[in-house]
């Protein structure tokens, strides 16, 4: 395992290059864009992932969800509690950055084809068609699998380090013990 640095993640021994060649051996799109693709997984999805998390307070957290599902899914401690709201919120977190990297790698394709965004952006990048509209290649879209597989080493997110700042956070402000205050959640939810 290598060092973590500032962005909790570890900065071991990731070729990107060499990460560079296995996504251009799969595509056939060229070294270049291969390139500019490990750079957006880079940049888009892995900092965009760390920076969330690293500013991810619990006050933001609990906000995010009604209290009654927490209790209706079985929350009866302060460690189930936030458990459940971390790892919610990491899957968010997941999905959006990952799926700007998609956009990032759309754009990287397109070569000056326009390229939608919003809601049917969302719905289009996950077809077949529009992988194939964006790159040539009527399987670039099973390819893409193959692609975030290479990619992946890159990917160390840090995820001990915020949970057990958010764990002390709730015992700071809501929890006693292990048990959870809902008085003061609802405090601290409706401000």
């Amino acid at each position: 395992m290598g060092k973590t640095g500032d962005t909790g993640m570890e900065t071991s021994v990731v070729d990107p290059e060499g990460i560079a060649e296995q996504v251009e051996a799969v595509t056939g799109i060229g070294i270049e864009r291969s390139r500019m693709i490990v750079g957006a997984f880079k940049e888009v999805f892995v900092v965009g992932v760390s920076k969330q998390l690293a500013s991810l307070t619990m006050r933001e957290l609990v906000t995010r969800k009604n209290l009654c599902l927490y209790l209706g899914t079985g929350a009866s401690t302060c460690e189930e509690y936030v458990q459940q709201a971390f790892q919610e919120y990491v899957d968010g977190v997941h999905r959006d950055c990952f799926g700007h990297f998609l956009e990032s790698v759309a754009e990287i394709l397109s070569e000056g084809k326009e390229v939608v965004e919003g809601d049917d952006g969302v719905r289009k990048m996950a077809s077949k068609d529009f992988w194939a509209e964006m790159s040539g290649d009527a399987d670039f879209y099973v390819k893409l699998l193959d692609v975030a597989a290479a990619l992946s080493p890159m990917f160390q997110a840090d995820m001990e380090s915020p949970y057990e700042r958010l764990l002390a956070e709730a015992h700071e402000l809501f929890c006693e013990g292990d048990a959870i205050r809902w008085d003061k959640v609802i405090r601290l939810v409706s401000g």
